[in-house]
């Protein structure tokens, strides 16, 4: 016997086929999690790439698709990729893909890289704050 699974079905969904009640187990994966029809998966970033904005490429469900991170994004923001997510159960429409931006801060900086950095502070601090 063939079934066919309609789009969207979620961990813990019944559907009677036939004779037969059927309830779905979803598997999951490293790579996403899924509230909904909604998506979620991260990216790591370096330092200058959230301070000066990069393009980046996500997998997403259906597709790899280019995300812009714009410049001054702080760690720990989503960036929202519509109509990315799952297929809605009995519904129109796909949940969105929400893009959690992670910053990897170097542990082991080159020479040249803390020199930067210093150069960098020193910039930081010469700057008048309001407070």
């Amino acid at each position: 016997m063939k079934i066919k699974v309609p789009a969207g079905v979620d961990n813990g969904t019944k559907m009677r086929f036939g004779d037969m009640d059927i309830v779905f187990n979803v598997a999951r994966t490293s790579k996403f999690i899924r509230e909904g029809a909604d998506i979620f998966s991260e990216i790591t970033v370096n330092i200058p790439q959230l301070v000066l904005g990069d393009i980046f490429e996500v997998e997403t469900v259906q597709e790899k698709v280019k995300v812009r991170v714009p410049p001054g994004t702080q760690p720990g923001s989503l960036v929202k990729l519509k109509g990315k997510g799952v297929s809605r159960l009995g519904a129109a429409g796909r949940g969105d893909h929400y893009v959690r931006v992670n910053l990897n801060v170097p542990q082991h900086p080159s020479k040249e890289e803390k020199q930067l950095y210093e150069e960098l502070k020193n910039l930081s601090s010469k700057k008048k704050s309001w407070f």
